[in-house]
């Protein structure tokens, strides 16, 4: 039996590494962008650069469009709408982050 607040990990389907973040109760290991994905989002890549304190509609859908397209690498399951209902205030600047990642 395990406890309603314990994290649970999410081993990834897809083997392209990425940190793991800890989304609500689940924690997911979110890869960077692809190069395609990077080409295909720049226009929202470029508004979600533009976050001032909130986000605006048009930068939360940005912000779900780029974590689904990254996320979606190690776990092609899952669907935009439980990306949508994983982000929060709390947590979109780390799945961000993740996902736009340089390596050093």
């Amino acid at each position: 039996m395990t406890n309603e607040t314990e994290i649970v990990r999410h081993e990834p389907k897809g083997r392209r590494g990425g940190e793991w973040i800890t989304l609500g109760l689940d924690e997911y290991r979110i890869p960077p962008l692809g190069f395609r994905e990077l080409q295909d989002l720049a226009g929202d890549i470029q508004a979600v650069a533009q976050i001032g304190e909130k986000p605006t509609l048009a930068q939360m859908r940005g912000v779900a469009g780029i974590a689904h397209a990254a996320i979606k690498r190690n776990y092609p399951a899952m669907t935009v709408d439980e990306v949508l209902d994983a982000l929060d205030l709390g947590n979109y600047q780390a799945v961000l982050g993740a996902v736009l990642k340089r390596a050093s």
